[in-house]
């Protein structure tokens, strides 16, 4: 993996926008700042090293390409991460193959990793009340009790809420499956 250079997102911004221009040694501060980023990035997905570098190198020759037409330089840093994560879904779904994590020692397929996406999306739609009954119930994992206190309703209402909500997502991840 190459070397971590902190960049804050303005400075993507501007060189993408040089990248564009032609200037190679912005193009290489871009690569050298984004690398470790998406590979971290796709590292969650697979454990393939060389499918990684692919998408990596996939996903620069895009940005080189795309950013020499003329474009609004707002928000690179999460341009180029889409840009690799639509990379690998593509990937998954040309190759319909099997991704083996040696290190989890799981298989996950293109519908597991587009169920993941789904998901995120879905937690991202719902009311920020329900974010953080869900947060504070399997990221945080408190207990009833525990949430009634800090949300300031009762255990029954969290117990409602919550099977609420797993049966909201189910059903919209089910729809996005028909």
């Amino acid at each position: 993996m190459k070397s971590t250079t902190l960049i804050d997102k303005s400075q993507i911004n501007k060189l993408v926008e040089l990248t564009g221009q032609g200037n190679w040694d912005a193009f290489k501060k871009l690569e050298d700042s984004m690398y470790p980023i998406l590979y971290k990035f796709l590292r969650k997905y697979t454990f393939d090293d060389e499918l990684i570098k692919d998408i990596v190198s996939t996903t620069f020759c895009i940005v080189i390409e795309k950013s020499k037409r003329k474009m609004l330089y707002l928000n690179c840093f999460s341009w180029i991460i889409s840009i690799a994560k639509y990379q690998m879904i593509n990937h998954l779904r040309k190759n319909k193959n099997l991704v083996y994590s040696d290190k989890l020692d799981t298989l996950s397929n293109e519908s597991n990793f587009i169920t993941k996406l789904s998901i995120k999306q879905l937690i991202g739609n719902l009311d920020n009340k329900s974010k953080q009954l869900l947060y504070l119930l399997y990221f945080i994992k408190a207990k009833h009790n525990e949430i009634s206190k800090i949300m300031k309703i009762s255990k029954s209402t969290i117990k409602r809420r919550n099977k609420e909500l797993i049966l909201y997502l189910k059903e919209q991840i089910q729809d996005e499956k028909d």
